[in-house]
This record gives C-alpha cells, structure tokens and sequence, in this order.
C-alpha cells in the first residue's frame, strides 16, 4: 500500500488493513475466513491476468524490450542450480505438510473426497499459476525499473529500487486510475487472505491449547 500510495506510511497501512482483517474475523469465524478468501483469490487471478500482466507487458514495450533488458539465463527455465533444488525441497515442499491454515481447511471439509479434491486444486493454482504469474510480474518490474519507469517515484534504476516494493511501483506507473483501484484490491487480497488465515488458525491453537486446557482445571 505504501508502495503504490506514497502518502500512506507502511504503520498506517498494516493498521488499517490489520483491523479490516480482524474484524471479520471475530464476527465470521472460519466461514466468512474461506468465504472471503476465495472472493480474494477470484479478484486476484482475474485481476493479473486481465488487468495486471498484459498493461505491464505492454508498457514495458513487449518480449522485445525484456530480451534486451534481461540477460538471457534470466529467461531460461534450465537456470537451476541442484542447490536450489534441494533448498525449495527443504523450505517450500514441507509447508504443504505442516501448514496450519491447511489442516484448518481439511477439518473443515465436508468430507474426506472435498479434503482431497480442494488440497489438488490449490495445488494447481498455486503451483505452477501464481508461482509463474509472480514471476512474470517481477520480471516487468525489473524491467520497467532498468528502463527509468519509476523515475517519479524516487527510483532511477535497478540498483534503486526495492524488490519489495517493484510490483506496486509497477501498478501505479501503467495502470490508470480506476484500474490501478481494482488492481489494487486483488493486491490486497492476497496479503489479507494470508493474514486473515493466520488469524484464524493462531486463535485456534491459543483456544484449543492454552483457553480450554486450563479452563478445565
């Protein structure tokens, strides 16, 4: 949010956000957390495949400008190393299995069929969609900032810019007004369907593990 709104502070935005997540939180429960997060991944998708790749790719000037921007290893899905491998095999992979918003979806499952039907399908969407779809923006931010884009912005190159904040810097350089709302909205949602999930599962450790076991005693 500060990324893209200069005039609102990174504190005011975490607050701001922060307190719209707790909110309907507390008062929905794990229904209005699954509710609204597949809202969010809707607005999401819809949001950077219609709106966000293609007006970036454009301004950006196309394959053409990314191949003269990007060295060549840049663009080849063969630059991986087998230490990289073995990295995302021992950070990533394991998340699959220990996640705690995923347990908090599967026991909230229907039945064991809607379990494994819904675990195959956001593995198709996040692997390999939005892993490809973030790569692809990231790439057109990096290109945009080689290219001088963000210059308004405070940042005249590569070495200026901050990787965390390329994507919005990105957003609000192409996209007018109006879109850059809606863009931005399915920005937000995927930070708010993280946070509201976190919520949900940290509040159920704290009752289950700590609030019920003493009230018992």
């Amino acid at each position: 949010a500060s990324g893209t709104f200069p005039e609102i502070s990174l504190t005011g935005a975490l607050w701001v956000m922060g307190a719209i997540a707790v909110i309907y939180t507390v008062i929905g429960g794990i229904k209005a957390v699954i509710y609204t997060d597949t809202i969010q991944w809707i607005i999401l998708l819809s949001g950077l495949i219609f709106i966000g790749i293609p007006m970036s790719y454009n301004a950006v000037g196309g394959m053409e400008a990314i191949k003269a921007t990007l060295s060549p290893d840049m663009l080849s899905l063969t630059n991986i190393s087998w230490q990289d491998i073995v990295y995302w095999v021992a950070t990533i992979i394991p998340i699959w299995f220990v996640g705690m918003t995923l347990y908090q979806r599967i026991y909230a499952s229907r039945d064991v069929k809607t379990a494994k039907r819904a675990w195959f399908i956001a593995g198709l969407f996040e692997w390999p969609i939005m892993a490809f779809m973030g790569i692809a923006l990231g790439i057109l931010a990096r290109v945009a900032a080689d290219q001088g884009m963000f210059a308004h912005l405070g940042t005249f190159g590569i070495t200026d810019a901050d990787p965390e904040q390329g994507l919005p810097m990105m957003l609000a350089t192409v996209l007018p007004v109006g879109l850059l709302g809606l863009m931005m909205s399915a920005y937000f949602s995927a930070i708010l369907s993280t946070a509201d999930s976190c919520l949900m599962a940290s509040s159920g450790n704290i009752v289950s593990d700590f609030i019920q076991k003493f009230s018992k005693k």
